[in-house]
């Protein structure tokens, strides 16, 4: 009996040191796939890992399928497979209420935060340096992301660079090293998935309720409602290296975006045009442009997604959700794309001369603008209503909403000019019935007689 307990021991091992050497290989081999992957390797493969995992994710890991009567009444009670609750159970075991707390109340107090910064901090900068009101209103939204992009990217800079000395930018498959679900967490990468999580939640709200409308508002609070479940995922599976990756990627374009923006917002200051800001806002956007290519659409996809998909696969690391997350990657990858077709469509007008210099081109949306037409025309009308009021002299209020504010003066003053005619012709008249009513009299009498 004992024999043969170590016999099977001993075959388990021998198995166990088998596959752990062949995964070794296909890790070997992944790396030197890493370094001379084109793009459309890339599209090719991970056309080629939907193909083999979607279908069993969703019908397997994800939802029930439904083979005999017994399991469709089992199906009616719970429609989510059993392997779907097993993972989501291990998966929130992972979090506790502090975290829950600690997040929903850092994200109220970046909302308060911002509030005040802008009111105390960057509403009186704008001031002081004399910004008209059309930039003055988008300086505090481009000022608090760029303070907290500047303090992510710090951070996980710090984080992949100083304590990791590269290796999960260099060399990504490390995401996998030593991987278990219940492998601790450090303190850096919870303060930043913890901040991060708020900050996301935060930005739904301001979004919707803050920021100006734009044309990519709606992408805008897809990708929030996208990179909150990222957050939440990756860090409950413990896909956190690859997610800081991510992050790291990211938040250096942003940097760059917001920066730019607040240096053309300050070209002009009380009154006086600073061409010198000009030469750094093409600078900044040419630097902009090569950040975007290089850290979204190419850094991006192969050193996260590869890695988080056909690397994981050939591992053969079971991690939960995997897929789906991967799924939410590459919805952020043709995000990446959308919005540099902004970019893009930016550079052929200024080529072209359809423009004189650099600006956001999402900032210009048809309804914005309506309702920004609307806010002038009632303001227009309040001012001439309000002129009329002062006067004295009420004008019709179709004859008045087709008026300037200066046309107005002018047609009060037109109005009072002949004023005094209305009461000389008055007076006239006054003048003349008095005269004729005592003849009229006079005939009444004598033909009484």
């Amino acid at each position: 009996m004992d024999r043969t307990n170590n016999t099977e021991s001993l075959i388990t091992m021998t198995t166990n040191n088998g596959s752990n050497a062949t995964n070794a290989m296909k890790m070997m081999i992944t790396i030197q796939e890493l370094n001379n992957i084109g793009y459309l390797d890339f599209i090719q493969d991970s056309i080629n890992y939907f193909h083999r995992n979607l279908y069993s994710f969703l019908y397997k890991e994800f939802f029930t399928v439904v083979e005999t009567r017994v399991q469709q009444q089992e199906k009616q009670k719970n429609y989510f497979s059993q392997e779907f609750h097993i993972d989501l159970a291990e998966m929130l075991r992972q979090i506790n209420r502090f975290d829950v707390i600690f997040v929903i109340g850092l994200s109220i107090a970046l909302t308060v935060g911002r509030y005040l910064m802008t009111r105390y901090v960057f509403m009186p900068v704008t001031r002081i340096y004399g910004i008209g009101s059309t930039d003055a209103s988008k300086i505090p939204e481009s000022s608090w992301k760029l303070l907290f992009y500047l303090f992510t990217w710090i951070t996980s800079s710090y984080y992949i660079f100083v304590k990791n000395g590269g290796q999960l930018f260099y060399n990504p498959t490390n995401f996998w090293d030593d991987y278990s679900i219940n492998n601790p967490v450090d303190s850096i990468t919870y303060t930043l998935y913890m901040v991060e999580f708020s900050f996301y939640l935060h930005s739904l709200y301001t979004t919707l309720m803050v920021d100006e409308r734009r044309k990519d508002t709606n992408t805008l609070m897809l990708h929030h409602i996208i990179c909150v479940a990222l957050i939440f995922i990756s860090y409950c599976n413990k896909s956190h290296k690859a997610g800081l990756v991510t992050l790291f990627l990211h938040d250096g374009c942003d940097i760059l975006l917001e920066a730019t923006k607040l240096i053309r917002y300050f070209k002009v200051q009380h009154g006086r045009t600073y061409q010198t800001a000009e030469i750094f806002v093409n600078i900044g956007f040419i630097a902009f442009l090569i950040t975007w290519i290089t850290n979204r659409l190419y850094w991006f996809p192969i050193k996260v997604i590869y890695m988080a998909s056909i690397q994981l696969e050939r591992l053969r690391i079971r991690v939960p959700f995997m897929t789906l997350l991967v799924i939410m990657l590459w919805i952020i990858l043709f995000m990446n794309f959308y919005w540099f077709s902004f970019a893009i469509r930016l550079l052929y007008k200024v080529a072209t001369g359809q423009i004189d210099e650099l600006e956001d081109s999402r900032e210009f949306h048809p309804h914005h603008n309506h309702q920004q037409k609307k806010s002038n025309e009632k303001d227009k009308k309040d001012e001439c209503r309000k002129l009329n009021f002062d006067s004295g002299v009420s004008i019709q209020n179709d004859f008045c909403d087709s008026l300037t504010p200066e046309k107005a003066i002018n047609e009060n003053v037109r109005i009072n000019q002949k004023k005094p005619d209305r009461q000389h012709n008055d007076s006239n008249e006054s003048h003349i019935s008095n005269n004729i009513q005592p003849s009229y009299n006079l005939r009444q009498r004598n033909r009484q007689r």
